[in-house]
């Protein structure tokens, strides 16, 4: 009899079916769990500007309407990074913009933050209020359950920061 040495092919196949299946179920909970953790960076940022606002409503009488230099210089920053850019007003880190939404005319003001590759192509989207900590997340990539990991008020489709 001859010694048999390595696999044969059907042995090889069952191993690669087991790696595919076990690849199958792993890849969407850990998609999911990455998407998590956006939204809680996304939640963090927001939170480091709701603290930001209410500073200056205490030391200035009323929030800041929009992101400005003094927000990315280097003893004023508001967030840590050298990804942190500033355009048209908002604060943009990463894939992450920030911008302030209704901040002139409305007792609570609100900050809005977008996850998404361009303005076109956005995942999600967490808005906060500043005075009460409401938040929404509102996900716009076709039911990921993304905003899952937020605590998502029930009016949230009917979002409206000047409430």
């Amino acid at each position: 009899m001859k010694n048999k040495k390595g696999f044969t092919l059907t042995e090889m196949m069952v191993v690669v079916i087991i790696i595919a299946t076990l690849a199958s179920i792993a890849y969407p909970l850990y998609s999911r769990v990455i998407m998590k953790a956006r939204v809680a960076e996304a939640i963090s940022l927001g939170e480091i500007i709701r603290e930001s606002q209410q500073r200056s409503l205490a030391i200035n009488g009323r929030y800041f309407d929009a992101f400005n230099n003094t927000h990315i210089s280097d003893r004023t920053r508001l967030i840590k990074g050298n990804d942190v850019t500033l355009s048209n007003g908002r604060l943009k880190k990463g894939l992450y913009t920030m911008s302030i939404l209704d901040a002139n005319g409305v007792d609570n003001g609100c900050v809005r933050i977008d996850y998404g590759q361009t303005e076109n192509n956005t995942i999600f989207t967490i808005y906060m209020h500043v005075e009460d900590s409401k938040m929404w997340c509102i996900q716009t990539d076709g039911g990921t359950r993304i905003c899952d990991a937020v605590a998502v008020d029930p009016a949230a489709p009917n979002m409206d920061c000047s409430k």
